[in-house]
């Protein structure tokens, strides 16, 4: 518990340093090679479609560990679902691959 407190405050720490750097500059930064403004990001956000999406687990699936199990993954019926995703537009699916498996 003391290390995770530990690094709490240090990711804490550092990130307070990073905005007081930014402040003390007028909150200019210098841009590396090949990035974008602040305002580059934005324009470019502005255009992007809004971004749709759900975690997946198979309706025949009790968890997401049972979707990659040999005796239960169900091929004919997570591209049935991925079929009704796409139908209803959504374009951003996430599945998790436990560590277990």
């Amino acid at each position: 518990m003391k290390r995770i407190i530990f690094f709490l405050m240090l990711t804490i720490s550092i990130s307070l340093y990073g905005y007081a750097q930014q402040t003390n500059t007028g909150g200019a930064t210098q841009l590396l090679a090949g990035q974008w403004s602040i305002e580059k990001a934005n324009d470019w956000y502005a255009k992007q479609a809004w971004i749709v999406g759900c975690n997946f687990v198979p309706s025949t699936a009790i968890n997401d560990v049972e979707i990659w199990q040999d005796e239960t993954f169900d091929l004919e019926t997570i591209n049935r679902e991925f079929g009704l995703a796409r139908a209803w537009e959504i374009h951003s699916v996430r599945m998790f691959l436990d560590y277990v498996v």
